[in-house]
């Protein structure tokens, strides 16, 4: 069934108890490959342990300090640069069909979550980024769009270990890589913590928050929230085989 733009479709937001990096981007692909975004508009609120995520064309020996035991190292399938994860940083994914694909609106709707429970100075600028008083970036957005579906997802500062961010997104290879070719580059930025500001911040309620608003945008009989205890191949057929290929993927572009 096609639905004419403007209907509304039923939202689901998913809190994914996984912390392991490659489950969640295997989870996320099944989602954008399985679900049916002509009836349905799809969250995801996920975190993971330490793990340096490189975007689809970057050459992590660029980009971080590759074979590091403090973080795994995974590839995922959009574009953009490289980003740290700990359980500090909420990872937000929405995903949808084309017609209702919009990265602004999705950041609208988180920055005007947090300034009325926090209080906090967020804008958004030209290139996606959530900014913190207007200084400190805070929030980072890549996407993928392909045919009838479309993802945003982006990152969101909390509480993340900025010691490790910064040891972990430096490379001691890159002055020896003798071409980069076609990889694409991160562009570093000045990052910092929602918790610098306000430290009342905390993971669970911070998932709560956003999702009361993307109820209250897409709001209908049918909105439910779910939350993902075990990615089990009963319930999501395949899993563990993209599960594999996340972790495989990652080892043979390196």
């Amino acid at each position: 069934m096609v639905m004419a733009k403007g209907v509304l479709k039923k939202l689901f937001i998913y809190k994914i108890k996984s912390c392991d990096i490659y489950s969640n981007l295997a989870f996320e692909h099944w989602i954008w490959t399985n679900a049916n975004f002509q009836e349905q508009k799809i969250v995801l609120f996920w975190r993971n342990l330490p793990a340096v995520v490189v975007g689809r064309h970057q050459n992590p020996w660029l980009e971080c300090d590759v074979g590091n035991p403090k973080f795994q190292l995974a590839r995922r399938q959009s574009g953009g640069g490289a980003v740290f994860h700990d359980m500090g940083n909420l990872n937000i994914s929405v995903l949808s069909s084309q017609e209702d694909y919009c990265r602004k609106e999705n950041l609208t709707l988180t920055c005007e979550a947090l300034k009325k429970r926090w209080k906090l100075d967020l804008s958004i600028n030209r290139k996606h980024d959530i900014v913190l008083n207007n200084n400190w970036k805070v929030s980072g957005s890549s996407s993928r769009l392909m045919r009838d579906r479309a993802y945003h997802h982006y990152t969101l500062l909390v509480n993340t270990d900025m010691d490790a961010l910064q040891d972990s997104l430096m490379s001691k290879m890159a002055d020896n890589v003798v071409s980069k070719g076609s990889a694409t580059e991160s562009v570093r930025s000045s990052v910092s913590n929602l918790n610098s500001v306000c430290d009342g911040i905390h993971y669970d309620e911070l998932c709560n928050v956003i999702a009361d608003y993307f109820q209250a945008k897409y709001s209908s009989a049918d909105s439910k929230v779910i939350t993902i205890d075990s990615l089990d191949e009963n319930l999501f057929p395949g899993i563990s085989k993209l599960i594999h290929e996340q972790k495989v993927t990652t080892v043979v572009s390196i």
